[in-house]
Formats: structure tokens, sequence, C-alpha cells
């Protein structure tokens, strides 16, 4: 898990680049030690090859890239500025730490992986990969270096109340959006989207920054779906920076899709409007816990201002279930757009619907109408002039005689000031259309109203009817089983039952046929018992007689 300390984007403040060094790139060599730091005792660079600079020093470099100044470092490596001698312009450099690379060589392969796909992905708004290469032991990405300051930064040392304006705060999240729908095209997942990652660019020290042409930065903890549906980075690790991950996320970080970076966007532009991100905690693991199982604050509570329609963007973004976010970047960069778009009025006479226009048209129909006409032109007023050209009209007043007929050969003059009972009927009738028109708008209005209202219960009835139907069927598959399993325990309990009866049966016969012995034994004994007290002598044997007789009343 990454917290804010952790992170260095690939951008420097135009006011911190040495001088004579460009704004975006474009020197060839160090103009001179003045604003360059001393790397050559910098442990990560210990073992990088020294190559000699114009003003005498010696420097650190990779892959033939002179380093000449640190900017920052964090738990995924430090990240260096030089300036590129082949494309001659400014670069970032980000050294991975050894602890890393000499520990963990799975590590290493996935992080060139994940390097080469990144720099595949083309888009103006996300932060270009150069290269990604091995020296002296040395892993490290060539990055586009962006001078300017990023979204975090602007946020707090360049907007007074910690506060951006809504437009503003749109601007630059439909540009990162851009860039973020772009790694998700490539199959690509940020995972690590918040202000601190969104650079803007700035024209010098002073110069105004370019909102709209903001880079989303640092694809350092990326997933990358593959082809084959397997996955890289590692498993069961909670990769990004609490306040922005998703729920999943905050689980597992290896299995988040692209609705996870989806809610990291959403709770961006919340702290770009607000100043504070959507969840908080005394440290990271109650910030994660907080993500998990609370709401996020109403947008609007904080920022009345805020439209309604960027306040439901947000809500949606920061839903914990992913399926009930917006699908992906694509998606919600549309979204975004008609947020930005719907802050811009369009002007009312463009918006005027059909039956108002169509209302207006009547109107000035009836006004032409009811209108009093001018004098019919006379032979006066329609002379042609020597060069065979129109003479113009004569003026005429509101005030100028018109012939009106009022029969066969009459006419008489009179003042051509209008009927008042006419001007009245037309004021009446125009009075008339503006209220139809007016009544127009009102029950399309409530119309429109009425079809929003009905869909949204269409669709409400429909998923209601959806869950009935899956709870009826999921009632029936109950029912079935039990009823199977009543069944079979019937079954069991029958066979358990007849077992035991011919066990119980089995028992019975033995034992009797142990009676019978006994008592067959006993009377054989009780015979001889008999034959022996009534034998005779007689001459050594037997009475058989006798005994047989024994025998029988025995028997009897």
């Amino acid at each position: 898990m990454r917290s804010d300390s952790t992170h260095t984007p690939p951008t420097v403040p135009a006011d911190d680049l040495p001088p004579g060094a460009p704004a975006t790139g474009g020197m060839k060599t160090a103009p001179g030690t003045n604003g360059f730091d001393d790397l050559t005792t910098e442990k990560l660079l210990r073992d990088a090859p020294r190559v000699a600079c114009d003003d005498g020093t010696t420097t650190p470099s990779l892959g033939g890239i002179p380093l000449r100044k640190k900017l920052g470092e964090g738990g995924m490596g430090a990240v260096y500025w030089g300036v590129h001698p082949r494309l001659e312009r400014d670069v970032a450099v980000k050294v991975l730490p050894s602890h890393l690379a000499d520990k963990n060589a799975d590590f290493v392969r996935r992080f060139k992986r994940e390097a080469r796909i990144a720099a595949k992905i083309q888009s103006p708004h996300l932060v270009t990969v150069f290269d990604v290469n091995e020296e002296s032991g040395l892993y490290y990405l060539v990055m586009e270096c962006v001078a300017g300051a990023s979204a975090q930064k602007f946020l707090r040392e360049h907007v007074g109340n910690a506060q951006v304006d809504e437009a503003t705060a749109l601007d630059i999240c439909i540009a990162a959006c851009t860039g973020l729908a772009a790694a998700h095209a490539a199959g690509v997942i940020h995972r690590d989207v918040k202000p601190d990652n969104i650079l803007i660019p700035r024209d010098g020290a002073l110069g105004a920054f370019h909102f709209k042409k903001a880079k989303l930065a640092d694809l350092g903890i990326a997933r990358v779906e593959t082809s084959d549906n397997s996955l890289l980075t590692g498993a069961n690790q909670a990769m990004g920076t609490p306040g922005y991950m998703s729920p999943e996320q905050c689980k597992d970080a290896a299995t988040c899709g692209a609705q996870s970076d989806v809610f990291a966007m959403g709770a961006t532009v919340f702290e770009l409007l607000t100043g504070a991100r959507p969840f908080t905690g005394t440290n990271g693991f109650a910030i994660l816990q907080s993500t998990v199982s609370d709401a996020h604050p109403n947008v609007r509570k904080i920022r009345p201002d805020v439209s309604e329609h960027t306040a439901k963007l947000i809500d949606r973004c920061l839903a914990k279930k992913p399926d009930q976010r917006y699908a992906d970047a694509s998606i919600l960069l549309d979204v975004l757009i008609d947020a930005r778009t719907a802050l811009t009025p369009v002007p009312q006479a463009s918006r005027l619907p059909v039956y108002v226009l169509a209302a207006a048209a009547c109107l000035a129909i009836i006004t032409y109408i009811a209108w009093p006409k001018p004098a019919p032109p006379t032979e006066a007023n329609n002379r042609v002039t020597p060069f065979g050209q129109i003479a113009p009209f004569a003026p005429v007043t509101p005030f100028a005689p018109v012939t009106s007929f009022t029969g066969p050969g009459k006419g008489e003059t009179t003042p051509s000031v209008p009927d008042p009972a006419v001007l009245a009927e037309t004021k009446k009738k125009q009075k008339e259309a503006e209220e139809a028109a007016a009544k127009l708008a009102d029950d399309q209005r409530t119309l429109d109203a009425q079809k929003a209202d009905l869909a949204k219960a269409v669709n409400q009835y429909q998923q209601n009817m959806a869950a009935t139907e899956k709870a009826k069927q999921a009632a029936a598959a109950k029912e079935k089983a039990d009823a199977a399993a009543k069944v079979e325990t019937e079954r069991l309990a029958a066979l358990e039952k007849k077992r035991e009866d011919e066990a119980r049966q089995k028992e019975i016969a033995r034992l009797q046929g142990l009676k019978d012995e006994a008592e067959r034994l006993a009377r054989e004994k009780a015979a001889q018992a008999v034959a022996k007290e009534m034998s005779l002598d007689l001459g050594g044997g037997v009475n058989m007689e006798l005994v047989l007789l024994t025998r029988a009343q025995l028997k009897r």
C-alpha cells in the first residue's frame, strides 16, 4: 500500500528547472553547475556509470542520459531529471530501488513487461514512456518530463481556498480521463489515479496553467490484463493510495478492474471540488476501513454551487459495488464531458421547442392580417426615371392620407390612424397566442416529466419483475430440492427399518434354535438318568424295553 509520501510523478516545477533549461526540453548540454544537484554521492546511483559534463563536473548517467537533478523519491524508487542526448529533450528517469530488484526477480520481470505495454499506449494525456532498460544492475524507466505542477500541488499552493471551481475541476479530470480511457483500451488498469498523479503543464514559473492538456502519470503499479487472461503484478497486495482505492482494491489490488480506476477518478473530482478526500481516517488502515464501510459525503452539502449533474456523477463513481459504477473510463469520459457542457449556458433562442416557434409564426401571421395596410400604389409613386430606375416612394407617415374605396367609382380620403377596435383585437389575439404558447410550453414540460416518471416506473417495474421471477425460480428450485431430500430421507428410513427387521428375525430364529437345542439336550439327559435308575441287571445288559418305555413317558 502506498501513501502520498511514496509517490514521485515525472514532473518538475517550472520555477525549479535549472537556469537555461527549457520548460519542455531541447537542451543538449548542461548550462552550468548552478541549479544542478551533485548526484555522485547518491546511494541509489552509486553503481551507475559517470559521464563528464561541459561544465567540468561528472554526474551519474543511465542509458547515456546524464542525470542532473533529483525530482523526488518514494517507495517505488527515485526520479531524476536529465536531458536525452539523442532526443534532445527533458526526460524523467525513474530508477527502481535495489532492494526490490535484488530480492524479487519476478517483480523485475513484471516491471519490464508492464513498462513495454505502457510504452505502446499513445495518448497526449498520458505521460509517455520512452524506454525501459537495465544498466549496471539498475532498472529504470525513461519518461516524458512535464514542466508544471500536479493537480495536488495546484490545489494546495495555487488555489487560495483549497477548492477548484467546477469547470476547472472537470477540465482537469476530462483530460486525465482521456488518458485513462486509452490505458483501459489497451488492457491496462492504473490502480493509483489521484490528483498527485495528474500533471498540469504550465508556461514558465508565472505562466498560465493548461488544464485541458493535463496528463495522467505513474503507471508504475498498473495491472495488465493479458490475452490469456493472466495478470501481471503480484496478488493479494493492497497497492494504491488510501482515500482513492476502491473497496475491492482495499482487499486485493491484483484482481481489481477498470471500475476501481473509475472509483479513484470520482474521488479525485470530489477532492478537487472540496479540498478533501471522500474517505479519511487517522491512519492508512482507518482510511481503508472507512472506504469499505462508510458512505461518502454529499458533495453538494460541502459545495452547494456544484451542479446536480456533477454530484450524480461523483455518487455513481463512488458506489461500493463495482457493477454500480461506470464500466470503464471511456463511459466516464462521456459523462464528464456532458457535465462540463451543461455548465456552459446555451442561448435561449436555440433551445426553443418547435411548438413555441410555431406559435410565434401564427402570431406574426395574425398581426400581418389585422394591421392596417398602406395606400395602394399610384402612377406617381411608380414612375420611371429617364435612366430606367424606379423612383423612390414618397415617404408615408402614420398620418398620411390613404384612399379607401367605399363603392363603385367613389372614394374618400381618411386618416391612416389604426382603428382602436382593430388594435384591441390584435392585442387580444397576440396575448391569446402568447398564453397558448406558454400553456403549450408548460404542457410539454409536464409531459416530459411524466414521460421521465413513466420510464423510471417501467424500469423499476421491470427490475421488480426480474427480482420476483428470480425469487420464484429460487423458491421452485428450493422446493424441488426439499422434495428430493424428503424422498431420499424416506427411502433411507425404509431401508434402515427393513434391515433392522431382518436382523431382528434372524436373532429371534437363532435364539429359538438355541432354546430347542437346550430342551432336546435336557430331555436326553433326563432319559439317561431315568434309564440308569430303572436299569436291570440282565447279565450285564440293559432292559431296552424299559428304556424305550421310559423315554416315551418323558416325551409325553
